[in-house]
């Protein structure tokens, strides 16, 4: 009875660990690169912190992140169909992914994106196409209609609906070591996000 009772006892307290895992402050603290950049957003700086947890701990990510990660369900179901696929393909690019080196902030980058976040907020424009901003050759990652700089993140590494994944592979790309993120108003999806990497 005795072993029993030991056995139910650790089985919960492995269960009671597997839900309260969060992350370290050793590790916040590695990802927050922009955490004193004082012209950046809450939103904007946690954006850039939850990418940057991603490409640091990646199968920690996929557990702690994509695992809980939910759209809204009022969408068609083949969205949201659409949106489970590319969220498990997500989760099995991470569990195979070898850590990378966190992004710093990037001023020039920053008020690069800023100038891109103003520009498409008023104007109905899809993609890349600048008009007012100066063209550049750096990675480029749009995100529409996400209000938090998590959901900013994820929303770009889910890449739901792109099937070149070109978001995703630009956030995740070990070459890149800068990174510029502004959010902005946007006339119709509320929220826009510019993220330039270099």
């Amino acid at each position: 009875m005795k072993a029993k009772t030991v056995f139910i006892f650790i089985l919960l307290a492995v269960s009671a660990t597997s839900f309260s895992q969060v992350w370290t402050k050793s590790q916040m603290d590695k990802a927050n690169t922009a955490k004193n950049i004082s012209y950046l957003t809450k939103t904007e700086k946690e954006a850039i912190l939850y990418i940057n947890l991603c490409r640091l701990f990646p199968k920690e990510f996929s557990e702690l992140e994509v695992s809980q990660y939910q759209i809204n369900e009022d969408y068609e179901d083949s969205v949201l169909i659409e949106f489970e696929e590319f969220k498990k393909s997500l989760q099995n690019d991470l569990l195979n992914r070898k850590a990378c080196k966190a992004l710093i902030f990037s001023r020039t980058l920053y008020f690069d994106a800023k100038c891109y976040s103003t520009e498409i907020s008023k104007v109905n424009r899809s993609g890349h196409d600048r008009v007012n901003c100066k063209k550049t050759n750096y990675a480029e990652c749009i995100s529409f209609g996400q209000k938090t700089g998590k959901d900013i993140a994820l929303q770009l590494l889910v890449d739901s609906g792109i099937k070149s994944l070109g978001h995703r592979k630009i956030c995740l790309d070990k070459s890149y070591s800068k990174i510029g993120l502004s959010s902005n108003k946007h006339f119709e999806f509320e929220v826009c996000a510019v993220a330039e990497l270099q």
